[in-house]
């Protein structure tokens, strides 16, 4: 599930999307991620949406929470990154133009 701004969501979409990973854990999918934007809505918050993953999933799934800092998402690019963003840049230019 991703929540994000763009794109509202009521507490019943967010019902229907553990009662889907419940359903998928008890196949031979072990996995699943849910995405959520800060700024998606401020009443359903990343701890409200932890907390509920982790009551509706209790004994079927573990859930865990990671809220990257400004440093985990990359922070400043340095001369570097410029540099490497332009050469790849150019050379997807030069792809797409068939060069």
């Amino acid at each position: 599930a991703a929540y994000i701004f763009e794109e509202p969501f009521t507490i019943r979409d967010l019902q229907v999307n553990v009662e889907h990973l419940v359903q998928k854990m008890k196949t031979t999918v072990k996995r699943g991620l849910v995405l959520r934007n800060e700024k998606c809505n401020e009443n359903y918050t990343t701890d409200f949406i932890f907390n509920l993953y982790s009551e509706e999933g209790k004994g079927i799934f573990d859930s865990r929470k990671n809220v990257p800092g400004h440093m985990q998402q990359g922070g400043s690019p340095t001369p570097f990154d410029r540099n490497f963003a332009t050469k790849m840049g150019a050379k997807a230019m030069n792809w797409m133009s068939g060069k």
